[in-house]
């Protein structure tokens, strides 16, 4: 049981992703509920470190996030694989010949080791990733190497997530990866009841030191289900995703 009531105390809304990640959230959020109080303030911050991919030999490039896709700004037409809906549509849009081959990046690797297409393949990544990919398909016995093509440089929380955590009522906080919680576990110094909602296991691990009221793990790891798990916190209701929810 929660020792808050949502309808007498509405829950307000925390988002630490980058703005332009965060406001697409957001937007997608509004289409299913109305959330309250919503602050943006974003503990990650996306540079491109302006590497130039060498493309010798490379027939197609991977992307496990969009902001691998927005720094890369390599030539339309090359072959994607790519992590998630989101990844996809940003790697399409772009005019890469994108095909999803898994929502994680275990997923991908499998995916590739059972296709093992031609030709080499560059993961084009940002400073601080998990899974490593080029070095689990090199071993395998593919051609693949990696670029760092952006940092996710730490920011601090704005004074306006900072009141929103100093006062009394409950605050829901998505977070997207074990780097953002592990940023977020630093900063915050919570009086609000935290209501988290993480993307996946890792995640929910490494925010484990918040002590959060509640926990709502993403049914799966992508965007479409830890909205709709969002979704679910601020309706009062089981989110529509059915994640896995720890009192």
């Amino acid at each position: 049981m929660m020792a808050n009531n949502p309808a007498q105390h509405p829950p307000a809304l925390l988002l630490t992703r980058p703005r332009v990640d965060a406001e697409s959230f957001l937007a997608d959020l509004r289409r299913s509920v109305t959330p309250g109080t919503v602050v943006i303030s974003p503990v990650l911050r996306i540079v491109a470190t302006g590497a130039v991919p060498d493309l010798a030999g490379v027939t197609a490039v991977i992307f496990t996030s969009a902001n691998g896709v927005r720094a890369g700004k390599l030539p339309p037409g090359l072959r994607a694989f790519c992590v998630g809906c989101k990844t996809t549509q940003v790697a399409q849009a772009a005019g890469y010949v994108a095909e999803m081959v898994g929502e994680t990046a275990d997923q991908l690797v499998a995916h590739l080791a059972g296709l093992r297409p031609e030709g080499g393949m560059l993961h084009l990544r940002g400073r601080h990733a998990r899974g490593d990919v080029a070095a689990r398909l090199t071993a395998m016995g593919m051609n693949a190497r990696e670029t760092i093509v952006y940092d996710q440089q730490a920011c601090d929380f704005t004074r306006e997530a900072r009141a929103l955590l100093d006062a009394e009522k409950p605050v829901i906080l998505p977070l997207f990866s074990p780097r953002s919680a592990e940023i977020v576990v630093r900063q915050a110094r919570a009086r609000a009841p935290l209501w988290i909602v993480a993307l996946s296991p890792a995640v929910a691990g490494c925010a484990a030191p918040l002590k959060p009221e509640r926990l709502v793990i993403a049914a799966r790891p992508d965007r479409a289900a830890i909205c709709a798990a969002v979704a679910g916190v601020i309706g009062g209701g089981s989110p529509l995703e059915g994640p896995s929810r720890v009192p």
